[in-house]
């Protein structure tokens, strides 16, 4: 036999052999396949781990505290839930977002099964009373706090409300009114009656209708002011009882 044909079936067996090139590439493939596999288990692991912890942890009691002290009954209530620590925190967070006095919060875990929850509650602009009652109001007319004294100036209305409650439009307009004239003037009282509002500044009786246009009418007032005090026309400050604003044209008295 010459040597090209010898030379010829051997390079034949050698490609037929079992531990040929292409087992070894298969063998190959599979270690990249076991090595891939491998990495993606890890990963749903490292993620799906954490998620099965905070499932079983089972949450029994909330604390709650605001910049004012602890939670009162009222927000305690709304987020007092039980469960398991993912779906408990979940709920509270979703309450506290839709919450129209909440500011700002943060819930936190606490060993062994309690979630701690610091909110920041809306800085009151207004005053409303009624009778023993003082409803602290936000810039967007939600009460944000019930109290029974306050620094700011009040107004006196005879309305019944809750936390978290929206003061309804007439009320809100008489809100606005009574503090740009509080800025102003000294007030000696404010208060809501017979659908108008009615200011004492300085021994001087101030009415307002419960809607228009707020810088229209202190502004008005202010001018109304400075000629009083001017003496124009011979009338001055000290012969004046009323000033009544609900109309087109004020009227003196």
């Amino acid at each position: 036999m010459k040597r090209s044909d010898r030379l010829k079936k051997r390079i034949h067996r050698q490609q037929k052999d079992k531990f040929g090139w292409h087992t070894l590439q298969l063998f190959y493939s599979k270690i990249d396949i076991f090595k891939y596999l491998s990495i993606i288990l890890i990963i749903i692991f490292i993620f799906l781990t954490p998620t099965a912890i905070k499932k079983a942890i089972q949450i029994n009691k909330i604390e709650c505290t605001t910049q004012f002290g602890n939670c009162d009954d009222i927000i305690l209530n709304k987020i007092k839930i039980f469960g398991n620590y993912k779906d408990v925190k979940s709920l509270i967070i979703n309450i506290l977002e839709k919450d129209p006095i909440v500011d700002g919060y943060v819930v936190q875990y606490k060993i062994p099964s309690i979630i701690k929850v610091d909110l920041t509650l809306k800085n009151p602009k207004f005053s409303i009373k009624n009778q023993d009652l003082i409803y602290q109001v936000d810039n967007e007319g939600y009460v944000i706090d019930i109290v029974n004294e306050t620094k700011l100036p009040t107004l006196g209305a005879n309305v019944y409300l809750n936390l978290s409650d929206k003061v309804d439009d007439k009320t809100m307009f008489a809100l606005n009114v009574f503090r740009k004239v509080a800025s102003l003037y000294t007030i000696d009282s404010g208060f809501i009656e017979n659908n108008e509002l009615k200011i004492k500044s300085n021994g001087i009786m101030l009415r307002f209708p419960l809607e228009g246009d707020v810088d229209f009418l202190v502004g008005g007032l202010r001018i109304i002011f400075s000629r009083l005090n001017g003496g124009v026309n011979g009338i001055k400050m000290e012969n004046v009882n009323e000033i009544d604003l609900r109309f087109a044209n004020p009227v003196i008295r």
